[in-house]
């Protein structure tokens, strides 16, 4: 059954292997172009890669009715950053590529969110980047999508060679509003970073008051931050190599409002060697209703993993946006720059507590054949704590060597015994419980509600009676729940899971007013379904928490020459504790099996553990 299945459009994906993708680009026209008086033509670029129309007579509307394809391979996570940018220039300035007249540029991942990818008959909006009043210049109709090599794109109903008939709505981006568009300040404020995977020997002063900026800087051990975003990237200044560095820097970019771009991306920088990579998706940490907000995120940590199964060091970064009618006379529509910040309290937003993780293994099996007879050593690691010395009281994260034997099924598995590998670690963290409770709540109900929805629809075409009955009991026991999260008083510290809690408790409302009403009750058993699995999914895409909040728990394998054979990442949230059931992660004190993966994504072995 679908009615619950969750969409595959995320930009959340870490990425080991190549892929290949087509980037179809048609430009059909032009639309209220100001240059009456210029021959002009339009230029495509993808990465470093250009295709042009041809040169197009002087006229308001010209029509090109142009189709380019852009080839790519690489890593998922590289395709989504590469900008795409139309370019309208004049010809009067000679040879392809002078007079820039207006432009637009795009980030692939705007495109990937879209509905199969495809973006139909729309038009762009076109502005210069060097007027501050970002007034728009014309629009180009055109259709942009993302298939892999050998799919057709989606076909369209319109009529190739004559005019388009533009219809309301059919505007890419908002087109005018005042003088112009709406301009917009995004200011990524970079504090600190905690817990970097620095050894003592490659600090070069532990204070940061020791070195006043004056002199030439040592030629290694930087440490810097650069963020990148609509096209631009800024950098915060150097930091001698610590594992606290500090930076209190504020980097502003000046864009147009809404971007046409759909996420941060976020490095961090060992020398000239970008070793960590974080992405923040604009979507979660926005609501473009009417009573939405803009773009916010944290103050709150990203925690940093280089590679995925090995912690590296948590950011403290915030992003706030601040939209403008319009910018000064000799300010640029589109810009950077970077200035001081005064550090913020952190106690405002978290107090810090000590935490206590314990797992036992209860078996390890389905171990590949190739490591039989030989001794593996497990581990299980919580931020940097494995980079601290062992202590069997406050951090037992490793095991004693443990053989594995080989079974009659051709794989291989650890010796049975009385003696369990345990783990234990205690660490002091910010505490963001109350972030994570409303998830697990919000988990609890969706998965209550899903079940219920499965199971009537297993009933629905031979026993309606039956499918009814179980459908309302689960829609019963959802409106019971979310009742008492909606009544319960929810902390929240920033600005983001501010909105956020409106933002449940408006789509729990929603869907208990739909609930409750009669016409769902009266409504036939299919409808009804339909119904409730709509707002049950809408539900299910709040439950994980834009922020993080504690770093990820990592199981590893590993072979007698330390080397990392396979790796599995889990959330805290999970197993989290509460006195309150509804709050409790659904996995606490709970015996789960885990696949234990090797880098490139394949099934190496099931673990048992954790309670």
């Amino acid at each position: 059954m679908d009615l619950i299945k969750t969409s595959k459009d995320s930009l959340d994906i870490s990425d080991t292997e190549e892929t290949f993708f087509n980037l179809s680009v048609s430009i059909y026209e032009g639309r209220d172009f100001v240059w009456l008086d210029t021959p002009t033509q339009i230029i495509v670029k993808f990465g470093r890669e250009k295709k042009h129309t041809a040169v197009h007579p002087p006229t308001k509307n010209p029509y090109f009715n142009e189709y380019f394809v852009f080839d790519f391979s690489g890593l998922f996570n590289q395709l989504l950053d590469i900008p795409l940018s139309i370019k309208v220039y004049s010809s009067k300035y000679g040879p392809v590529g002078k007079g820039l007249l207006a432009s637009a540029r795009f980030d692939l991942a705007t495109i990937w969110l879209q509905p199969n990818h495809f973006i139909s008959r729309k038009l762009v909006v076109l502005s210069h980047p060097n007027d501050p009043r970002g007034n728009v210049k014309g629009y180009v109709l055109c259709d942009l999508g993302i298939t892999s090599p050998g799919v057709p794109l989606p076909l369209s109903t319109e009529v190739i060679g004559k005019p388009t008939v533009i219809q309301k709505g059919d505007y890419f981006a908002p087109d005018k509003l005042g003088g112009g568009k709406l301009k917009a300040k995004y200011s990524v404020n970079i504090y600190r970073a905690v817990g970097l995977n620095v050894s003592l020997e490659e600090q070069l002063i532990e204070d940061e008051d020791d070195y006043d900026g004056g002199g030439a800087a040592p030629r290694k051990g930087k440490q810097k931050v650069r963020v990148y975003f609509a096209g631009m990237s800024g950098v915060t200044s150097n930091r001698f190599k610590r594992r606290e560095p500090t930076w209190n820097e504020e980097i502003v970019f000046t864009e147009v409002f809404p971007p046409l771009y759909s996420r941060m991306r976020i490095d961090l920088y060992n020398d000239k060697k970008v070793f960590c990579t974080r992405y923040i998706n604009l979507f979660k940490i926005s609501d473009s209703n009417i009573k939405g907000f803009l773009p916010t995120f944290g103050p709150s940590f990203l925690h940093m993993y280089c590679p995925v199964y090995e912690y590296f060091g948590s950011l403290l970064v915030a992003v706030t946006t601040q939209t403008l009618a319009a910018l000064p006379e000799k300010k640029k529509l589109v810009g950077i720059k970077r200035e001081p910040v005064n550090p913020i309290e952190e106690n405002t937003y978290w107090t810090t507590d000590e935490f206590v993780v314990f797992a036992m293994v209860n078996s390890v099996s389905s171990i590949d054949k190739s490591q039989a007879k030989q001794k593996l050593v497990f581990s299980m690691c919580l931020g940097d704590n494995e980079r601290k010395p062992y202590d069997h009281l406050t951090n037992h994260f490793l095991c004693r060597p443990q053989e594995t034997v080989l079974t009659s099924g051709g794989h291989c598995q650890i010796k049975d015994s009385d003696e369990k590998i345990t783990f234990f670690i205690i660490k002091i963290l910010p505490d963001t419980r109350h972030r994570l409770f409303v998830s697990n709540c919000l988990d609890k109900i969706t998965s209550a509600l899903a079940a219920g929805i499965e199971k009537s629809y297993s009933f629905s075409e031979h026993d309606e009676g039956k499918a009814s009955a179980i459908l309302m009991s689960a829609v019963t026991e959802f409106l019971r729940n979310s009742s008492r999260v909606r009544s319960k008083e929810l902390l929240a510290f920033t600005q983001l899971h501010k909105e956020r809690i409106k933002v449940v408790k408006h789509n729990l409302g929603l869907a208990q007013d739909v609930f409750e009403s009669r016409d769902f009750r009266k409504a036939p058993i299919a409808l009804r379904l339909k119904t409730a699995a709509k707002h049950c999914k809408h539900i299910m895409r709040l439950i994980d928490d834009p922020q993080d909040n504690f770093p990820l728990l990592i199981f590893k394998a590993y072979a007698k020459n330390r080397k990392v054979l396979a790796y599995c990442r889990f959330s805290l949230r999970e197993v989290l504790f509460s006195p309150d059931d509804i709050e409790s992660g659904r996995y606490c004190g709970v015996l789960q099996t885990l696949n234990l993966k090797i880098p490139f994504s394949v099934v190496f072995t099931e673990l048992s553990p954790p309670a």
